[in-house]
């Protein structure tokens, strides 16, 4: 991801003489998971007498139950270039505002789509024509510009507010390699971030094919941004919450003020200005949204766990909990390189000479294929990924062979062995090993849909062999991996929680961050699912006993994973 809010040395567009499109003439129709946010819910099954003290205020879950109310009318469209089609539209029955809109033929770069005859001009009077600019610097400034004018155009219609868009450090953008971009643009008011409220914008082919409306409620302009109470009450609000003590100073996040956004089921309101400019009849009677301002803060604990990251929302007036959490995605479990699991069944066997594709080998850096041209000393590091292992340190020196890590008998910390030496020191595992390959190759995967994601150029720490068992998380900066036992495998041997473990990453790093909050669950098992190529996620992760939650038909389907 990108962020911008300026743009400099934008190139010129060259525009074709337009008549001025209200939202009239735009098409509006739901887009389905495009708009919500916030559904699925996960049993954390855990022994932390932490976990009975995470809460979410009513009101606050309520907004991710969004009411979609369908307007059925259809009328004729007419603008430039003659009849454009009908308008089918859905909004959000809290706001009254659209949910969705999908733009007929509005192009804001250049590009093949439709009806789209915009073309580069790049600080000369010279026609660059249709082609492509390669800079995704230079495209996403652009297209940050077009679609600041384009919302500035038809704010009346969505019933946004422009000026609360595009503030510094609120605008991420993604430029995929086919040329398509995504934009996510989180509301501000006053300078404040609005949780939950943003625009989401799509460009395929230099036109806007989606534009998303999320949560979007009137804010009164008189709504007072001033905390009577201080980022030090509000912590103490959760050290009381919870009966522990702060550790002092070792807060996980900078404290700040933000804006909440509630469902307001108290007062229902008239919609009377909620869609100006646009030519269907609004709803008479909504609930709408309300805000609170509030400190975020992120205490740390004593006594809390390794696993353990927490955030809190609390009132900034009342000391008012709206929300206590533990932001760690845990990765639930029960119960050479290991190509998907380390269970002994095909595909759960330990395959040597895998290569070990962008390790940092002395100054260079090995390809996709494990090749280097200079003698040096590599550990478990390399372009994409870091490796941790509590087992202790890993290092190689290479031959004339090259560098062999070698296979190793047992688990946990079993050192890998060639010719039936060790070798590569005691961090040099089958966890190490097999966490550092795959995460390699799904981070190498992402990185060719998405070329210019900033997270995917990053070197991400991965820690495995944790003193700790039945449990893997992403905890926002690394992922981890717990050693065997408890009647659990070492999971940091199994491919698919790997890659599960990464899509967490993946998801929190995106574009449109958390897009299946708030566990994050179900895209990490996408992700996963479809790098193994199985439903079965995590194979052999759990012993032959079922005991998730009293659910033994996975089991009895063949899958014991987790």
């Amino acid at each position: 991801d990108t962020s911008s809010s300026t743009t400099q040395d934008l190139p010129r567009i060259s525009l074709p003489v337009r008549t001025k499109m209200q939202l009239s003439g735009i098409a509006l129709v739901l887009l389905i998971g495009g708009c919500n946010t916030a559904t699925a819910f996960i049993e954390i099954n855990s022994t932390s007498e932490f976990d009975s003290f995470e809460y979410v205020d009513p009101e606050l879950k309520q907004v991710s139950d969004w009411d979609i109310t369908e307007r059925p009318s259809i009328n004729s469209i007419s603008g430039e270039g003659g009849d454009k089609g009908a308008s089918i539209y859905y909004v959000d029955g809290r706001s009254g505002r659209p949910t969705v809109v999908h733009p007929y033929a509005e192009s804001i770069l250049p590009g093949n789509g439709l009806g789209n005859r915009l073309l580069w001009t790049v600080g000369t009077s010279h026609d660059e024509g249709h082609g492509p600019i390669t800079d995704h610097r230079i495209l996403s400034e652009a297209a940050v510009e077009g679609c600041k004018q384009w919302i500035t155009d038809h704010q009346d219609g969505l019933g946004v507010n422009v000026e609360e868009l595009f503030a510094p450090g609120m605008v991420r953008t993604s430029t995929h390699a086919d040329g398509d971009i995504q934009l996510s643009l989180k509301r501000t008011f006053q300078g404040i971030e609005v949780v939950g409220s943003r625009v989401a914008v799509t460009i395929v082919a230099g036109n806007i094919v989606t534009v998303a409306v999320e949560q979007w409620g009137d804010i009164a302009m008189d709504f007072d941004v001033t905390p009577t109470i201080t980022a030090e009450d509000a912590l103490n609000v959760l050290s009381t919450h919870t009966g522990h003590a702060l550790m002092a100073g070792e807060e996980t996040c900078d404290s700040e003020v933000q804006i909440l956004t509630l469902a307001n089921d108290d007062t229902p309101m008239e919609s009377s200005t909620s869609l100006r400019g646009t030519n269907f009849e609004p709803l008479e009677v909504i609930h709408g949204y309300k805000h609170k301002l509030t400190w975020r803060v992120c205490p740390k604990f004593d006594g809390q766990g390794d696993a353990q990251s927490f955030e809190g929302y609390v009132d900034a007036r009342n000391n008012k909990i709206f929300e206590f959490k533990n932001t760690i995605d845990l990765f639930e479990a029960e119960g050479g390189v290991f190509p998907l699991s380390n269970d002994g069944k095909a595909g759960g066997v330990e395959q040597a000479k895998w290569p070990m594709s962008y390790m940092w080998v002395g100054s260079a850096t090995a390809d996709v294929g494990g090749n280097f041209d200079v003698t040096g000393t590599a550990s478990l590091r390399g372009k994409h990924v870091k490796l941790n292992d509590r087992c202790g340190d890993a290092s190689l020196s290479s031959s004339s062979d090259g560098i062999n890590w070698g296979t190793s008998v047992g688990t946990d910390c079993a050192i890998g062995r060639v010719n039936g030496q060790q070798v590569g020191g005691r961090g040099n595992t089958h966890a190490s090993r097999t966490t550092y390959y795959h995460t390699t190759h799904i981070a190498d995967i992402a990185s060719k849909h998405l070329p210019n994601e900033v997270w995917l150029k990053r070197q991400l720490t991965a820690n495995v062999n944790i003193n700790n068992t039945c449990n893997a998380f992403w905890n926002g900066y690394s992922i981890n991996f717990y050693a065997s036992g408890g009647g659990c495998a070492n999971l940091g041997e199994i491919s698919g929680v790997v890659a599960h473990e990464w899509g967490h990453g993946m998801d929190a790093k995106g574009v449109a961050e958390g897009i299946s909050k708030p566990s994050g669950e179900g895209i990490a098992d996408l992700y996963a699912a479809l790098y193994d190529g199985t439903s079965c996620i995590g194979r052999g992760g759990l012993s032959n006993i079922c005991n998730l939650k009293g659910d033994r038909c996975k089991f009895s389907l063949g899958c014991d994973g987790v």
